[in-house]
């Protein structure tokens, strides 16, 4: 098993589901997280001082899959499709999962 984690612009969700659904993709974990590196943050202005923020928001879109080969597709179309050229863009990550188990309450009654 292999989890993909990917690093992505938040205005790129779409994107993401549509490449998602293109390779069948229909379970996967989106979150919301704050990164620093090249790219500026916001400037922003509150009651007249200027403030400057170097941490960029963006999303953590985190896929299980079942062989390398699969995690291999998952990158490599996420990589195509929410490319723009620049800095930001984000980063793809791609690791063996030891183990995972669902969450889940027999409701049987048995």
């Amino acid at each position: 098993m292999m989890m993909v984690e990917a690093i992505v612009r938040v205005e790129k969700l779409e994107e993401v589901k549509k490449c998602m659904a293109g390779l069948g993709i229909n379970g996967f974990t989106i979150s919301s997280c704050f990164g620093y590196g090249e790219e500026e943050g916001p400037r922003e202005e509150y009651r007249g001082r200027r403030y400057d923020s170097d941490l960029i928001e963006r999303m953590k879109v985190e896929v299980v899959c079942g062989s390398v080969e699969e995690a291999t597709a998952i990158s490599s179309s996420l990589s195509d499709a929410l490319s723009t050229g620049h800095p930001g863009d984000g980063m793809v990550f791609s690791f063996p999962l030891s183990s995972y188990s669902k969450i889940r309450k027999n409701t049987s009654g048995i």
